[in-house]
């Protein structure tokens, strides 16, 4: 029996996109540059046919959308490029691997105001699979996919060079072709500044 996989991302992207036009007041601070960083994840998804990741990646301070002071803090925006490696169970035993290249936006927004170490991510991208996903039963029909994550971090250490944090990730074509399964993956991440 198919396990039923939904995208529970889009009314967390509402709330934060209405509170990111929340005007700002006069003495709004700005986040200071986080820099280029590079990070290390792994996870997993959950239901009967498990599936595991681990990625390489790399967080790019974007320029297109300077840091936007607003009154609960501002709002920057980063891209996030990686490449993982995935490991999946076959039906009949044993296991298949995929390599996967994701690029992301990712908006930033620090929880509390611009002087806390906590923030929360939310990106939006789209990710590619040297073949045919396929997990026990599921198999996605598209190698090309769009991708939505939400994460919770914490920055720490001098200048705030490193942060973890734990990510929801949701991987499906868009119904642009059928079967569309998707994947959910939570993820633990380490990144530090270089």
């Amino acid at each position: 029996m198919p396990r039923p996989k939904t995208c529970a991302f889009p009314g967390l992207i509402l709330c934060t996109a209405v509170s990111a036009l929340s005007p700002a007041p006069a003495d709004a601070q700005t986040l200071p540059d986080p820099g280029h960083r590079f990070y290390v994840d792994a996870g997993t998804t959950g239901g009967g046919d498990p599936a595991h990741t681990a990625a390489l990646g790399m967080l790019i301070p974007s320029s297109l959308l300077p840091a936007i002071p607003r009154r609960a803090g501002p709002l920057s925006l980063h891209w996030d490029i990686s490449l993982a490696h995935w490991r999946t169970d076959r039906v009949q035993g044993g296991h298949h691997q995929f390599t996967q290249l994701t690029g992301m936006g990712v908006w930033r927004h620090p929880i509390g105001g611009a002087d806390t170490s906590w923030f929360v991510d939310l990106g939006l991208g789209i990710t590619l699979f040297d073949r045919l996903y396929r997990s026990g039963t599921d198999r996605f029909s598209t190698a090309f996919q769009f991708t939505e994550a939400i994460g919770l971090g914490y920055r720490f250490g001098e200048g705030n060079a490193y942060e973890v944090s734990v990510r929801a990730q949701h991987i499906s074509n868009a119904r642009i072709k059928k079967p569309n399964p998707g994947e959910n993956v939570v993820r633990l991440r380490f990144a530090c500044r270089f």
